[in-house]
């Protein structure tokens, strides 16, 4: 009778405590409810639309260019990308996007065959004969800052394809680019006076590193795959066109008395990466 009195009474105590740390909790709780429900402090949780989004790109193709000093394409390499870019979800499959995209170690490199000109013989101009070339070497950095815009398409399994239209302004620079003209006869009579048979250089110098701003347009297509709630996969191919633009200017020794201008270069780029939301 003892033990049942006293278990009693300690369940009795412990019976109040409870209700008065109920009493306690439960305004707390109605005010989180209310919070939860719009009123007081508004909680932030992911799928609002903003991410963040990095990739690694390969040349699909080589790169290439037009230029003014020698006739036809030359040759950028291949190249690595680093891409990094905001975003907006803005709905309806819809995405905003700003990024930056840098290109290192393009490798600048084409060769023309040209006339080899002409020599005065007993007064009189006459062409020199033989196999003519100019070749150009060097290196070039470009950097893109665009603006594009996504359309995301129904979501297939756990891929998401997309297709995106981009545009913005390229910072492209150049280092140690020179030129190289050469004769290369197949008999004594080649390459002017006093040449003949071989390899001969008819002229040489270098550009005065240089660099200038053009614009880029970007076509994007692709798909995303769900890793988790917030992390996507992404992975695709882009198509950048890039306006004309100075890389070296003829304050060095350059060809024909004129600055190097890159006409337009076409990147052909595939990209792996991942998307991140913010919140």
């Amino acid at each position: 009778m003892t033990n049942f009195f006293k278990n009693w009474v300690s369940l009795s105590a412990a019976t109040a405590i409870f209700m008065s740390a109920s009493q306690v909790l439960i305004p707390s709780t109605a005010h989180a409810a209310d919070m939860l429900d719009g009123e007081g402090e508004t909680l932030v949780e992911f799928g609002t639309g903003w991410y963040l989004r990095g990739d690694i790109g390969g040349t699909v193709t080589e790169v290439t260019g037009e230029t003014n000093a020698v006739a036809g394409d030359v040759d950028l390499g291949d190249t690595i990308s680093v891409n990094v870019a905001a975003g907006f979800e803005a709905g309806s499959g819809v995405r905003y996007e700003i990024g930056l995209s840098h290109y290192n170690g393009l490798e600048f490199s084409g060769r023309n065959s040209s006339g080899c000109g002409s020599e005065l013989v007993g007064g009189v101009s006459v062409p020199i004969t033989g196999n003519c070339s100019t070749e150009l070497d060097g290196d070039v950095i470009a950097t893109a800052v665009t603006a594009s815009v996504f359309k995301d398409f129904t979501q297939i399994g756990a891929f998401t394809p997309y297709v995106g239209l981009g545009g913005g302004f390229t910072y492209i620079s150049s280092n140690g680019i020179t030129w190289d003209s050469t004769c290369v006869g197949t008999v004594a009579t080649d390459c002017g006076a006093g040449a003949g048979i071989g390899t001969h250089s008819t002229g040489a110098g270098s550009y005065t590193n240089d660099s200038s701003f053009g614009l880029v347009a970007n076509l994007m297509v692709g798909a995303a795959y769900d890793v988790s709630d917030n992390v996507k996969l992404d992975f695709g191919y882009k198509y950048s066109y890039l306006t004309s633009t100075t890389v070296g200017s003829d304050e060095g020794a350059g060809i024909n008395g004129s600055d190097l201008e890159l006409d337009s270069i076409q990147h052909h780029e595939l990209r792996v990466g991942l998307r991140y939301a913010i919140w």
